[in-house]
């Protein structure tokens, strides 16, 4: 199971999208809408992902969950709709999930310039980067390999984790 966290506009599903393709993974994309569950959404993509790796061998490649959540919650409500630091240690401890955090100097001008184009939820990101980079930096959500778009190459990044993993 590989869960790919990180800001809109930072690389995230182009990312998970590379690395299923090269592993022949299920891609998995999180959403949010104030009236689910998203707790009991969340659990349930775990424990699925968790079941199709285990029953049929198949690498699950999970784009924005309870990292996510906690970040978006934390700056656009009064916090995340569930404690996010228990499901994610109960995810590392039942599946040892390769968790990645995706960030870069130039998310905030990607989301700029594609955030008319996209949809986005939110005006600013700004705040969200920052609360990101916090609980990143405070160890309860694990431990994430770094991914910057802006200095890796998507492709070489791939392979060399395909390679290790």
């Amino acid at each position: 199971m590989i869960i790919i966290d990180g800001p809109d506009a930072s690389g995230k599903t182009t990312l998970a999208k590379a690395i299923a393709e090269t592993l022949n993974g299920q891609y998995i994309h999180c959403s949010y809408h104030e009236k689910w569950n998203i707790e009991a959404y969340h659990r349930l993509i775990m424990h699925s992902a968790g079941k199709l790796e285990q029953m049929a061998n198949v690498p699950v490649i999970i784009d924005r969950w309870a990292l996510s959540e906690a970040a978006y919650g934390n700056v656009y409500r009064d916090g995340p709709c569930y404690d996010t630091v228990e499901l994610m240690q109960e995810a590392i401890k039942a599946y040892q999930p390769v968790l990645i955090y995706c960030k870069s100097e130039s998310t905030l001008a990607n989301f700029e310039r594609t955030k008319h184009e996209r949809n986005e939820m939110f005006s600013d990101i700004s705040p969200v980067i920052n609360e990101f980079d916090n609980l990143v930096s405070s160890g309860k959500y694990g431990v994430h390999v770094a991914y910057d778009f802006a200095q890796h190459n998507t492709d070489l990044f791939v392979e060399a984790f395909a390679a290790s993993h």
